[in-house]
Order: C-alpha cells, then structure tokens, then sequence
C-alpha cells in the first residue's frame, strides 16, 4: 500500500523491484555508491526515469502511474 492509502498497481511494483534491482548491482559493484541510493529522492527519480523509459518503449500502463509512489 502507497503513504497516501492507494494500492499499489502492477507499474509502481515492477518500478520498485527494478529499484531494488538497480540498487543490487551497484552493491556488487561499489558498497559506498549503493548505500548513497538509499534516500527518498534518490527512489523517486528512479521511478519518475523508469516511467519515462516504459512509456518510450511502448507500455502504455505507465502513462496513469502515480508518482511519488
């Protein structure tokens, strides 16, 4: 469930998961680089990034994702 009490939809789960997964591989890479992702504005340009990325390649589902989520 999102902060606001809306459900979250199939788009704003698969932009968190592709954070975590995002953040995974920078962990992998650099411990330090990873640890700086973990704050709210750094998530939240992510997803509004990921979002933009979707609707170019074609899923249209991402164009009603609220954000922030």
């Amino acid at each position: 469930m999102r902060k606001d009490g809306k459900p979250l939809t199939r788009p704003a789960i698969e932009a968190i998961w592709m954070f975590n997964d995002y953040f995974l591989e920078q962990l992998q890479e650099d411990k330090r680089i990873a640890e700086q992702l973990l704050n709210r504005s750094d998530f939240d340009n992510f997803c509004e990034d990921y979002k933009e990325d979707r609707i170019l390649q074609g899923h249209t589902t991402f164009t009603r994702l609220e954000l922030p989520l």
